[in-house]
């Protein structure tokens, strides 16, 4: 499936759809990320050290950084230290389809980094940003605009 060109009508095709992305005619249309967060109006996010995960969280270090590994959390860097954003957290854990939607980003060829930004970035298809659709259980629609992004 894709999504409507410039001239409002989708390609008909898998075909088309490729020549439809070849020429750039998607850009702007599915969620790029293009902007860091801190330029997105009305982002507030908190920031959190490894450190104040694992209080969070009531485990260790070591733990948190184990998660950030697997995936189930995600980080970026910021002034030279990994930080998560406490929105990836909920109820003392870690966001529920979190860790399968970064693994989908970085099988999509995201880094860390990249994917932690199309995280927090409000995205047209979603109609939000992925990590509130996510916590509003909104999966599937997470996952679709990421089929997008492999392209």
């Amino acid at each position: 499936m894709c999504i409507s060109g410039a001239s409002g009508a989708a390609p008909r095709s898998p075909r088309h759809c490729i020549s439809w992305f070849s020429r750039g005619d998607w850009r702007g249309k599915i969620g790029d990320v293009t902007k860091p967060s801190s330029d997105v109006p009305g982002s507030s996010l908190t920031w959190l050290t490894f450190d104040d995960v694992a209080e969070r969280l009531g485990v260790s270090r070591a733990r948190v950084k184990r998660l950030v590994e697997d995936h189930a959390l995600g980080s970026r860097s910021i002034d030279g230290r990994r930080l998560i954003p406490d929105i990836f957290l909920a109820d003392g854990e870690p966001v529920h389809h979190l860790r399968g939607t970064l693994i989908s980003l970085h099988d999509a060829g995201y880094d860390d980094d990249e994917a932690c930004e199309w995280m927090i970035t409000p995205n047209d298809i979603v109609g939000t940003t992925p990590i509130e659709a996510l916590r509003a259980s909104r999966k599937t629609e997470v996952r679709r605009a990421i089929q997008f992004l492999a392209f």
